[in-house]
C-alpha cells in the first residue's frame, strides 16, 4: 500500500504526534528512521520487509551495515541511521547498568555495609565482592564457610569464580565470631597466597578485610580501625 493511501492521521509520523511515539509498532518506527522508500515500494512496506527479512527488530538493527545495504531501497546513509539508533540504545542501556552497579573505594565502605551482614554468625564466612576496573561490584557472593575458629578458603575456586565474572579487581572479607578483628597467623598467610595468586592472573585483589565488633581490620593496609557510633551505608 502507498503511503498516500493510508489515511493521514494514521501515517507514522502523524500517528506519534497524535497519540505518542509508544503507540507505533516496529515497522512504523523504522519507517520514521527511513524517511522514505524507493521506486514502487512506500517507506511503511520497505520497513516491514526489513523487520521480515532480517527476523525481528533486534537482529534487523544487530545486522551489520553491509548486508542492510544489500536491500534494495537501503543506501549507505539509511544503513548507517538504522545502526546508529541502535548505538544509542546500547549505551542507554550500558548508563542504566552502571548507574545501578554499586561502587566501593574504601575498606571502611565495605564495614559500614556488610559488618552487621557478617559478625552475627557463629562462624566464619568469607565473602567476595568482584569489581571491574571502574570499583563497581560485579557480584557478591558467600563463598566459604569454616568452623568456629577459621575459614575455608579454596583459592582455585575463588579465582576461577573471578574469571567467571570477567572482574579485573576483588575484595575479599570474613568475620571473627569472636567480634574480635585482630588477624590470625593463617589470615595473613591466606592474604599473602590471594595476592601472589591475583597478580600471576592480573586480578588485583585490592584487600582482604576482617569485620568485628565495631572493628575491623585491613590485612592490605595492616591497621586495625574502631569504629563507634558510625551511620550505616
Amino acid at each position: 500500500m502507498n503511503l498516500k493511501n493510508i489515511p493521514h492521521l494514521e501515517r507514522p509520523r502523524e500517528k506519534a504526534l497524535k497519540n505518542g511515539i509508544e503507540s507505533l509498532s516496529d515497522g512504523e518506527l523504522i519507517a520514521i528512521l527511513l524517511q522514505s522508500g524507493t521506486k514502487g515500494i512506500s517507506v511503511l512496506e520497505l520497513a516491514n520487509q526489513l523487520l521480515v527479512q532480517f527476523g525481528g527488530l533486534t537482529s534487523l538493527l544487530k545486522a551489520e551495515l553491509n548486508d542492510l545495504t544489500l536491500i534494495k531501497g537501503i543506501q549507505k546513509v539509511k544503513a548507517l541511521e538504522l545502526k546508529v539508533c541502535y548505538e544509542l540504545a546500547n549505551r542507554l542501556n550500558q548508563a542504566k547498568e552502571n548507574k545501578k552497579k554499586l561502587v566501593i573505594t574504601s575498606a571502611k565502605e565495605v564495614y559500614m555495609r556488610y559488618h552487621l551482614q557478617v559478625t552475627n554468625y557463629c562462624q566464619e564466612v568469607f565473602y567476595v565482592l568482584f569489581l571491574n576496573v571502574k570499583l563497581q561490584v560485579l557480584k557478591e557472593e558467600k563463598m566459604f564457610v569454616g568452623g568456629s575458629e577459621a575459614s575455608y578458603v579454596d583459592l582455585n575456586l575463588l579465582f576461577k569464580k573471578a574469571i567467571q565474572w570477567n572482574a579485573k579487581k576483588m575484595i575479599c572479607f570474613h568475620n571473627h565470631p569472636s567480634g574480635d578483628a585482630t588477624p590470625s597467623q593463617a589470615d595473613f598467610l591466606l592474604t599473602q597466597r590471594m595476592l601472589h595468586l591475583g597478580e600471576f592472573l592480573q586480578i588485583k585483589v585490592l584487600d582482604h578485610l576482617i569485620l568485628g565488633k565495631n572493628q575491623y581490620y585491613s590485612l592490605i593496609e595492616k591497621k586495625l580501625y574502631f569504629i563507634e557510633n558510625e551511620p550505616l551505608l
